[in-house]
């Protein structure tokens, strides 16, 4: 596994996972970051796995998270769409989770049923 070490650049609150009790790690702390997702940080401590909401994202030496981007119109055309779904992943880091497409992804992949949730039909 790839881990992003980092050193905490201030005092930060953290959630300990999966306990959800509330800690206060020091400036200075070692951490490695093992997963970003949706604006908040997962970090392994010598304390074991603790999350950081992305509003503390300096602490690591990180920008905040842009807001989540407004539902795509269903009349936007594919390439818009494909576009904006890479502007996401680029805001995701999960040394676990490959991203690939192969075969390409298509709309017409996607079943009636899933066209009509997401107001594509």
């Amino acid at each position: 596994m790839s881990y992003e070490p980092v050193v905490l650049k201030r005092d930060v609150e953290a959630i300990q996972i999966p306990y959800g009790q509330k800690t206060k790690l020091p400036k200075g702390s070692p951490v490695e970051i093992t997963q970003e997702l949706g604006g908040s940080f997962t970090v392994l401590t010598d304390l074991g796995l603790m999350r950081i909401e992305g509003k503390n994202a300096d602490a690591l030496g990180r920008e905040a998270a842009q807001p989540l981007a407004e539902p795509v119109p269903a009349h936007t055309d594919a390439k818009a769409v494909a576009t904006e779904i890479w502007n996401q992943l680029k805001t995701c880091y999960d040394p676990e989770i490959p991203v690939n497409f192969d075969p390409p992804w298509t709309q017409s992949m996607m079943s009636d049923a899933a066209k009509l949730q997401l107001g594509m039909m």
